[in-house]
């Protein structure tokens, strides 16, 4: 069974028909002489301060590997990106969960480190809806000092119902989300995806919230999927 931080029971957890996916295990530390320069490019609209639109053109490589134990973990990064073992991915794949795809990890030689492989969430949802609460940030924060980009947090995220119709395993968030100026888009996920994660995952901490519709919100309905 997984461990999770969570204020819900496990119970609760299963019930959620959406929810946002970190994980609290840190692990990594990297290899590069300039870190932007060596994993990521950055296209035309993004922000080499913020990191906003930084797309990875190179696997991460790692100055030593991961416990064999651990099945997830998050790379010790600025973007927050996310490291699964090859058995979690083959499981994703025999359910048909959607919205991803993979990198390779690399020791510090350059070779791929088997049994291990990044996670690349794929798909986008649109921006949440209006009902979300957004919390008033610092004044330091709530914008790039570089692009003028917007910086957003909730605790919890609302969506109109059409929004996560076709989300059928992971998506990210249109946002980019946290207290400070380095954050990333949220990792949202469907019930199917939580409850594989609850029933797989050993050793390791994540964190799974609830993510509403705004008939669930606005209804004060519990978050079900029944």
């Amino acid at each position: 069974m997984s461990v999770w931080q969570s204020v819900f029971s496990e119970e609760e957890v299963r019930s959620f028909r959406f929810g946002t996916f970190r994980i609290i295990h840190i692990f990594g530390e990297l290899v590069y002489k300039d870190y932007l320069q060596d994993y990521f490019e950055f296209p035309v609209g993004s922000c080499m301060h913020c990191r906003r639109g930084a797309v990875q053109k190179n696997p991460f490589r790692f100055k030593r590997e991961p416990a064999a134990k651990y099945q997830l973990f998050e790379i010790g990064d600025l973007i927050r990106s996310n490291a699964l073992s090859i058995d979690l991915f083959a499981g994703f794949r025999s359910c048909g969960f959607r919205g991803w795809n993979t990198l390779p990890i690399m020791n510090k030689q350059g070779d791929v480190i088997s049994g291990w492989e990044q996670l690349i969430v794929t798909d986008e949802l649109p921006q949440a809806s209006h009902l979300t609460n957004w919390e008033t940030l610092d004044e330091e924060y709530r914008h790039c000092n570089h692009c003028n980009q917007e910086t957003y947090y909730a605790e919890l995220l609302v969506y109109p119902q059409n929004a996560l119709n076709n989300l059928n395993g992971f998506a990210r968030s249109k946002e980019y989300l946290g207290r400070g100026l380095y954050h990333p888009q949220r990792i949202i996920i469907n019930n199917a995806v939580i409850n594989y994660l609850l029933d797989n995952v050993r050793f390791t901490k994540v964190d799974i919230q609830p993510v509403l519709t705004e008939e669930e919100y606005l209804g004060e309905a519990a978050p079900s999927n029944h």
